[in-house]
């Protein structure tokens, strides 16, 4: 009897913005090695963020990799009066 196993991948709800993206060269005796470091905040605009780095040789696997770091970094902010601050900044 063969199993089914019905997981489907669950879609997160986060915008992610790019906040930094860095080449980083690394220089050795043979050569130069280009890799590239990214940083990336998450969020679902109703009191979660996260943000998280990643590091790889392609542009697009290091913001994959930051932007899952930044998932698992989720964290809870309290809104207020649709303000995170709760208080009037002079």
């Amino acid at each position: 009897m063969e199993k089914k196993f019905n997981n489907p991948r669950k879609q997160d709800d986060y915008k992610d913005e790019v906040l930094s993206l860095r080449r980083v060269t690394k220089v050795t005796k043979g050569g130069h090695t280009l890799h590239f470091s990214a940083c990336v905040a998450v969020g679902d605009g109703k009191g979660k963020i996260g943000i998280g780095s990643g590091k790889s040789s392609e542009v697009v696997e290091a913001i994959k990799k930051a932007r899952m770091q930044a998932v698992k970094n989720v964290k809870t902010i309290d809104i207020i009066d649709n303000r995170t601050i709760s208080h009037d900044v002079i």
